[in-house]
């Protein structure tokens, strides 16, 4: 409650705040980024309060929850502080569930997803520069201080300046949601689906925002060229080539994340450990198949 009581004014800071628990299952990502508490707001309405737990070192989700909650693609955010990462916002109501592969399987759901993160893109909202690539880079120059990378190929690393190049040059950058986290979306029961998480937002290449959904939602959900069809709004192999380096990038982003938690929070009731090893044989699949080979040689091209 500490990370609330330094930032909340009144009358947020005057409710009778409690631990909402982890809301995640053993390989969710959702509920492993913050900290979260409930509260019965002064209109009798159900708050979450949201502070960002110690391996994230960003604080960049309480503006891109701002965002989504401005425009409709996530839950209504009010209160914000941006330096801290904190947020207030009103809690969905009954029907709402995390979404897992098994709800979003159908591709009228895919593209309701890929709709919601595109109005971010297209919502020109002002969020810092990310470079999944860069932010890679600097989670590997943490490794002496975390600890040697477990059963992770080399291969996944010894690539990632390969990786770097093949997407350096391309579209110009736009906000992006940028999570590789199906549990990072909210589904009703009707159907509708609202953002939620935002901590690894920011301006960046678009086709780094579809890659790294794309990533979480192939081939589970569906063939890889339908989803990113259904994701972009078309298919282009150079894009599409584009999108899935990105796609392992944003992978090991997050194993190399969860690595860090696991760290910093051993004893956590969220499973990082069993989260990163997930990662792992998914990072595995495109070197040993030899697909990753074709992907450098297109992704470097044209994209359009």
């Amino acid at each position: 409650m500490h990370a609330l009581a330094d930032v909340l004014p009144s009358p947020w800071a005057d409710l009778d705040w409690a631990s909402a628990g982890i809301a995640a299952a053993d390989l969710s990502w959702w509920g492993g980024d913050h900290d979260i508490w409930r509260a019965i707001g002064n209109d009798g309405e159900s708050l979450l309060a949201k502070a960002p737990r110690a391996h994230d070192r960003s604080g960049r989700g309480a503006t891109a929850r701002s965002i989504a909650g401005e425009l409709g693609v996530g839950p209504e955010v009010v209160f914000a502080d941006s330096a801290s990462g904190v947020t207030v916002e009103r809690e969905l109501g009954a029907g709402w569930r995390v979404a897992t592969l098994w709800r979003v399987r159908d591709r009228r759901t895919i593209r309701m997803i890929g709709d919601a993160r595109r109005r971010v893109r297209d919502s020109g909202a002002a969020l810092p520069g990310h470079d999944i690539g860069a932010e890679v880079a600097e989670l590997l120059g943490d490794r002496p201080d975390v600890g040697p990378a477990v059963g992770l190929d080399q291969r996944v690393i010894d690539a990632v300046p390969q990786m770097r190049s093949a997407v350096a040059h391309g579209p110009a950058s736009v906000p992006g949601w940028l999570s590789a986290e199906i549990s990072d979306v909210l589904v009703h029961e009707d159907g509708s689906i609202r953002l939620t998480g935002g901590g690894v937002a920011g301006s960046t290449d678009p086709l780094a925002d579809v890659g790294a959904l794309l990533t979480e939602l192939s081939p589970l959900a569906g063939a890889p060229r339908d989803v990113f069809t259904d994701l972009w709004g078309g298919f282009h192999p150079g894009a599409y080539a584009r999108a899935r380096v990105w796609g392992v990038l944003a992978d090991l982003r997050d194993y190399l994340r969860a690595e860090r938690a696991y760290a910093l929070e051993p004893t956590s009731p969220v499973s990082f450990g069993g989260y990163r090893m997930r990662k792992t044989w998914r990072l595995t699949v495109p070197f040993a198949s030899g697909e990753m080979t074709d992907l450098l040689r297109s992704a470097g091209g044209a994209w359009r």
